[in-house]
């Protein structure tokens, strides 16, 4: 699979069928929370100069794609390859993340009430909250929210809830 070399000592995956189209333009490596996004800027002949362009947009608009957002299905912004690039609404998209950083409990969806000495698992999904219970043990409630996660997400449930 060919590479497309990136500043920040990063590299883009991508398709044979793109690499001779993409490689027309200089890509850099973009920071976007912890991770980077190949990204360019468009030139002054284009629509838009000085606007960022992502390549995983680009290669979307080439692939047919007409979605509010692009997901990467194994979560790598720099693997761009056509099988891993998939249409997503935007709650779909936020399905597909990993552990957030200020999670203290060490499970998805799991907080621990301090108040009540308790585990309560939660989840949301396109704009509505799903309370899931109140649990003595937070690997417990880790289930629920898995089982819950997996029902609501479908295909953009994240890898390590997907066979829990």
């Amino acid at each position: 699979m060919p590479e497309i070399p990136l500043t920040q000592g990063q590299v883009a995956i991508v398709d044979d069928v793109d690499y001779e189209f993409l490689t027309q333009f200089k890509w850099c490596a973009g920071k976007y929370k912890k991770g980077f996004y190949a990204v360019r800027t468009a030139l002054k002949d284009e629509p838009n100069p000085g606007q960022t362009i992502l390549m995983h947009r680009v290669l979307a608009e080439r692939m047919g794609f007409d979605a509010p957002q692009i997901d990467h299905a194994d979560r790598d912004q720099l693997n761009n390859r056509r099988s891993n690039l998939r249409r997503a609404s935007a709650s779909q998209n936020s399905h597909n993340q990993g552990m957030p950083s200020h999670n203290t409990s060490g499970y998805m969806g799991v907080t621990y009430r301090e108040r009540l000495g308790k585990w309560v698992a939660q989840t949301n999904h396109e704009g509505k909250y799903y309370y899931l219970g109140i649990f003595d043990d937070p690997a417990k409630a880790s289930e629920v929210y898995k089982k819950k996660k997996r029902e609501l997400a479908g295909e953009f449930t994240p890898e390590e809830i997907k066979d829990a």
